[in-house]
């Protein structure tokens, strides 16, 4: 009886059974942390839509475009009977300017340094990225920020949330395929 328990098929197979056993608990947690990043980012992608453009201009605000359609971003960029384009929720508006006033905006917190900055979203992880993404959305949820600050933030958000689904996308990919072939007895 003792040689049966110690004889090498059996140990082999109690080992093969062990390895499926943690293999199987691997692809748990990887699919548990890949099922976390979805949902975090569907989050995310929730909230950015909800502070986008269109939706600050469905509650009266408007994106303000020179002549030429570039963004306006302050009166420093503009001059007396200069025309501009205002988007609005249901169209647009040509004006002409009249008055120039300057207004000295002075919050001491609008202006942090965003990762976004530092790194592009290839060389961001995809916490890097879901840290980065919240990090616009507060400033987008900063009601001092201007439109066109908000849409550009949006934008990045946007560029930002494609490309860590597209991250997430691959890991998954790969964890499929290093399954697949740990199933195969490739490894």
């Amino acid at each position: 009886m003792k040689l049966k328990l110690h004889h090498p098929e059996r140990i082999l197979n109690d080992h093969r059974q062990r390895l499926v056993q943690i293999q199987d608990q691997m692809e748990r947690r990887i699919e548990e942390r890949l099922t976390d990043r979805k949902h975090r980012l569907a989050l995310l992608a929730g909230r950015l839509h909800g502070l986008s453009p269109l939706e600050q201009l469905s509650r009266g605000f408007g994106f303000v475009t020179d002549k030429d359609g570039k963004p306006v971003a302050s009166v420093k960029e503009l001059q007396k009977e200069e025309s501009l384009q205002i988007r609005l929720a249901d169209g647009r508006v040509e004006t002409r300017i009249l008055k120039i006033e300057v207004w000295n905006r002075v919050t001491g917190n609008w202006r942090r340094k965003r990762m976004a900055e530092t790194k592009t979203n290839q060389e961001m992880s995809i916490e890097e990225t879901l840290e980065a993404l919240e990090m616009i959305i507060e400033k987008m949820e900063d009601r001092d920020s201007s439109l066109e600050e908000t849409f550009a933030n949006y934008e990045l958000g946007m560029k930002m949330v494609k490309s860590c689904s597209d991250q997430i996308d691959r890991v998954e990919k790969k964890i499929q395929v290093l399954a697949e072939e740990s199933r195969d007895g490739e490894f």
